[in-house]
């Protein structure tokens, strides 16, 4: 291999290994037990009309989310957290993860919830803890389901630090389809832990999205070593 073909051969390698170098956040979703924060007797309490979003709330830190960094973000009637472009309310059953609408969500219990009920439940939201392990929690607290009234109780948990997401489950009332889960901006990639009507069997425990970034690949490890070989090579002649 001549000096030109071997050095276009390298610039492959680096770009492949820049690549994998940069490679986004990854999500698992496992079951957690219970750990209800409840602060509907501390935080802020918000009121939304159906079918509705509010405004950008601050988290008072920056979180990674599929590889934005947020320091605010939407909260919807329905059930999740938007940190998409398109401002959606996700009217009405939860939809399925990847590729459905809205895109760019944390959804603690996606379904046709009747925030704006008047006669029962309250939502609240507050920043806790020390720099650096701040927790950015939102409860939905009696929220009733749209048209039966029947009441869920969930927290949804953003980390500072390691990105995770928690959601926090207290008494929960079977309805329609709920969808509990994460999904990108595009509706590309997402995480799914649940789709379905059997809600209660989630009552008291929780769900915890555990965000990592991928180790380097063998392949990429390999490159690596073939450019430094390549490296002195070059420096000799």
């Amino acid at each position: 291999m001549n000096k030109k073909m071997l050095k276009a051969a390298l610039a492959g390698l680096m770009l492949s290994v820049s690549s994998i170098a940069s490679a986004g956040l990854i999500y698992s979703s496992s079951q957690i037990g219970s750990d209800f924060r409840d602060i509907s007797g501390s935080g802020t309490q918000f009121s939304l009309s159906d079918d509705a979003l509010t405004g950008d709330i601050a988290f008072g830190f920056n979180f990674n989310f599929y590889d934005i960094v947020h320091d605010s973000a939407r909260i919807s009637s329905n059930g999740f957290i938007d940190f998409g472009p398109v401002y959606d309310a996700g009217c009405c059953t939860g939809g399925t993860i990847a590729p459905a609408a809205p895109n760019g969500i944390f959804a603690g219990l996606w379904e046709d919830l009747d925030s704006n009920n008047d006669t029962t439940g309250n939502m609240f939201y507050q920043t806790i803890g020390s720099a650096g392990s701040r927790e950015f929690i939102v409860g939905f607290y009696d929220i009733a389901h749209y048209p039966t009234g029947n009441l869920v109780n969930f927290e949804m948990i953003i980390h500072e630090g390691s990105n995770n997401l928690e959601i926090q489950f207290g008494s929960l009332a079977n309805e329609d389809i709920h969808t509990i889960g994460i999904e990108n901006y595009d509706g590309t990639s997402g995480e799914q832990f649940y789709r379905g009507t059997n809600i209660s069997q989630f009552s008291n425990t929780g769900v915890l999205f555990q965000a990592t970034v991928p180790e380097p690949s063998t392949l990429a490890i390999f490159a690596l070593g073939v450019m430094g070989l390549a490296s002195r090579k070059f420096k000799k002649q």
